[in-house]
């Protein structure tokens, strides 16, 4: 969830009312609801429906980098979105992330997700997930 800021004008280019939604889900009321010390249950509820949401937007998404970003892309080795690698058969906890990132398991379903190490940290501090061993 890091960054999204990144992706709100090329989500917005198609389609504005789901980059705004996702936006205000993780902006205000995912924030909210962790200041406010919310049910970890709660919580996942809420990061799960912003994944989802996500995952609508990437479809949305041309699959090639920003051109600013491409001479730092390793043309040999590109990482895929966590949920695209499971669905090429890795395993959760051998999932790959990008530079900066930190692999975390969520509990209740065994999903993997790269985050921040400092996100990584608060969510399985609320029980959100466990970082793989």
């Amino acid at each position: 969830m890091d960054n999204y800021e990144f992706l709100e004008a090329p989500i917005a280019e198609q389609d504005k009312e789901l980059m705004e939604e996702i936006e205000i889900m993780m902006r205000e009321e995912l924030r909210d609801m962790i200041k406010a010390g919310a049910p970890s249950d709660e919580i996942n509820s809420q990061v799960d429906a912003i994944l989802e949401k996500l995952e609508s937007a990437e479809d949305l998404l041309p699959m090639e980098e920003p051109e600013e970003h491409e001479e730092e892309r390793d043309e040999e080795h590109v990482i895929m979105a966590p949920l695209k690698q499971i669905d090429s058969g890795i395993a959760p906890e051998e999932v790959e992330c990008g530079d900066m990132m930190e692999l975390i398991i969520k509990s209740s379903t065994g999903s993997p997700a790269c985050v921040k190490s400092a996100t990584a940290e608060r969510l399985v501090q609320l029980g959100w997930g466990t970082r793989p061993q």
